[in-house]
C-alpha cells in the first residue's frame, strides 16, 4: 500500500510540478530570446537598407545636381553670375560645406569655400579622375572628414575647362543617421576597414552579433549591432505560458493525488476483505471440529429419539431440527472454502465433463422452480483446466441456486460453455429480478445477502475459487432483466 507522507507529497509536486514547469519555461524563455533576436536582426537588416538608399540617393541627387551646374557654369560667361549662383546653392542645400571651381591645371578660379581649399591625395586623385574620365568623381573621406565630389565642366567640343568642386561633411550624413534610428548602434567604415564614423547609442550590453551592408555610391560599408532581448521583453510572454503550464501540472499532480489516494483506498478495502477471509477462515478452522463433534453426538440422538417417539408431531419436529444440523454444517464446510487455501489434488479435468456430472442436480432444481433451462456446450475439443473438481461443481451450483432464486416461474435460465483462445469460459445468464447498480460493489463481500435466508457466503467462495486457480469472475446486472455472471478460467497445458 502507497504510503503518502508529507515528505513524499512534496517530492511527487516537485517532480510532477515545479520541475516540469522550470524546464519547459525555460525551454519557452529560450525560444521567445531567439524570436525577438531575429526580429532585433531584421528590423537591424531593414534599417540598414533605409540608411543604404538613403545615402545613395544623397550622393546621386548630389551628382546630379553637379553635372546640372556645371553645365550652368559653361554656358555662362558672367563670372559674378557664377559666384553668385554657387553662394545660393550653398546657402540652400546643408549637404554643401564649400563649392568653388578649379582650372584644369588645379587652380581655384571661383570659390565660395569658407576655409581654405584642403589638398590631400584623395582629392587629387578625385581631380584627376574628373580630368581623365570627363565624369564626376568621388574622394574617400580625408581627415577632416570632408568628401570631394569632382565634375569636370565641358564644352561643346568636349574639352574640359575646369572642375566643378564639391565638399560634404560626413556629419551631414551622421546627424540623419543619428535622426533616422537613433537607438541603432551603426559604424560605417571603408573598405578597409578604417573607421570613418558611427551613428546611435551604442548599449553597455550590446549583442556581438552584428550585421552589414555595403553603400552603392561610396566606398564604405555599414555594420548595424543587432539590439540584444532584454529580460522584460520576454518576461511577460514567459510569465504567461509558465502561469498555464504550471495550472496544467497543478491538474495533473491533483489527479496522480486522486488516482494514488482511489488506489490507496482500493487497497485497503481489499486488504480488508482479506483479512475478513483469513479471520473467517482461521474461525473456521480453530472451530469446526468442536462445532461438528456436538452436532454429530445430537444427530445421533435425534435419530435414536426419531425411532422412540413416532407421532406425527414428534417427527415433524426432529425433521425441523435435523434440516437445522445439516444448515449448521454447510456454514461451516462454507467457512471452511473461505479460509486458508488447503491442500488439494488439482489435475486436468474435461469442463464439459464435470457439468455433465453436475447437470443432473441442477435440472432437479430447475423441475422444483418450474424455469426454462438451455445448454449451450462446445464439444468439439475438450475444455480442460487444471483443478479439483468439487470446487468447479460448487461453483456452479451457487450460481445456479442465486439465478433460479432471483426468478419467478417460467423465468428462463441459460448456460453457456466455451473455448477463448486459451482460456475456458462459463456464463450463467438469467431473467431474474437483477442486482441494484449501488449493489454491485458489495455483492462479493462476505455475509452480504439480498436474501432473507442467505448466509451471504455464496458469490464470495466463487470468487475464492475462481481466484485460486488464476481466472475472473464479472457480473453484469439490470433490475428486472437479469443477470449475467461469466468466468474465464485459464486453460491447462497438462494432459
Amino acid at each position: 500500500m502507497l504510503d503518502l507522507t508529507h515528505r513524499h507529497k512534496v517530492l511527487l509536486y516537485i517532480l510532477i510540478v515545479i520541475l516540469p514547469t522550470f524546464l519547459i519555461s525555460f525551454i519557452i524563455w529560450e525560444k521567445q530570446k531567439n524570436i525577438l533576436f531575429s526580429k532585433h536582426e531584421k528590423e537591424a537588416v531593414y534599417m540598414l537598407d533605409i540608411h543604404q538608399s538613403q545615402i545613395d540617393r544623397l550622393i546621386s541627387e548630389t551628382k546630379t545636381r553637379m553635372e546640372t551646374m556645371a553645365l550652368f557654369i559653361d554656358q555662362e560667361n558672367n563670372p559674378n553670375q557664377i559666384q553668385r549662383a554657387l553662394k545660393e546653392t550653398l546657402q540652400q542645400e546643408p549637404r554643401f560645406t564649400g563649392l568653388y571651381i578649379a582650372n584644369a591645371d588645379g587652380a581655384i578660379k571661383i570659390g565660395t569655400q569658407p576655409v581654405p581649399l584642403h589638398h590631400d591625395i584623395s582629392s587629387e586623385k578625385c581631380f584627376q579622375s574628373a580630368l581623365a574620365t570627363k565624369k564626376t568623381a568621388i574622394s574617400e573621406v580625408h581627415d577632416k572628414k570632408l568628401i570631394t565630389i569632382c565634375t569636370p565642366i565641358v564644352n561643346q567640343q568636349k574639352d574640359v575647362n575646369g572642375v566643378l568642386y564639391a565638399t560634404l561633411s560626413i556629419n551631414y550624413i551622421q546627424n540623419i543617421m543619428n535622426v533616422l534610428s537613433p537607438d541603432l548602434y551603426i559604424v560605417v567604415s571603408d573598405t578597409k576597414n578604417n573607421f570613418l564614423f558611427s551613428a546611435g547609442e551604442k548599449e553597455k550590453d550590446a549583442s556581438e552579433k552584428s550585421v552589414q551592408t555595403d553603400i552603392t555610391q561610396l566606398p564604405w560599408v555599414l555594420k548595424a549591432s543587432v539590439a540584444p532581448v532584454k529580460p522584460l521583453e520576454i518576461s511577460q510572454v514567459v510569465l504567461t505560458y509558465a502561469a498555464i503550464v504550471y495550472i496544467f501540472f497543478n491538474i495533473i499532480f491533483l489527479l496522480i493525488q486522486y488516482y494514488l489516494l482511489k488506489r490507496k483506498a482500493r487497497l485497503e478495502e481489499e486488504k480488508i476483505k482479506a483479512q475478513k477471509l483469513e479471520l473467517v477462515g482461521t474461525l473456521a478452522a480453530s472451530t469446526a471440529h468442536e462445532i461438528r463433534n456436538p452436532l454429530t453426538g445430537i444427530s445421533g440422538f435425534i435419530q435414536l429419539l426419531k425411532k422412540k417417539y413416532q407421532s406425527e408431531e414428534d417427527q415433524h419436529y426432529f425433521s425441523v431440527i435435523e434440516k437445522e444440523i445439516d444448515r449448521i454444517n454447510e456454514i461451516v464446510s462454507e467457512f471452511l472454502v473461505l479460509g486458508k487455501p488447503t491442500a488439494h489434488k488439482h489435475k486436468p479435468y474435461d469442463l464439459n465433463q464435470i457439468i455433465d456430472e453436475v447437470m443432473p442436480i441442477i435440472k432437479s432444481e430447475i423441475n422444483l422452480h418450474r424455469t426454462n433451462f438451455q445448454v449451450h456446450m462446445d464439444r468439439r475439443d475438450p475444455i480442460r483446466i487444471y483443478c479439483t473438481k468439487d470446487h468447479i461443481k460448487q461453483v456452479l451450483l451457487n450460481l445456479t441456486k442465486n439465478a433460479l432464486e432471483a426468478m419467478d416461474m417460467n423465468g428462463s435460465l441459460e448456460l453457456i460453455v466455451k473455448k477463448e483462445a486459451n482460456l475456458a469460459v462459463i456464463k450463467v445468464i438469467d431473467t431474474g429480478k437483477g442486482i441494484p447498480e449501488k449493489m454491485m460493489e458489495k455483492i462479493f463481500d462476505p455475509f452480504f445477502t439480498m436474501k432473507d435466508s442467505g448466509t451471504g457466503l455464496g458469490l464470495a467462495i466463487c470468487k475464492r475459487i475462481v481466484d485460486m486457480y488464476g481466472g475472473t469472475i464479472e457480473i453484469e446486472s439490470k433490475l428486472n432483466v437479469g443477470t449475467t455472471v461469466t468466468i474465464k478460467l485459464p486453460l491447462s497445458n497438462k494432459s
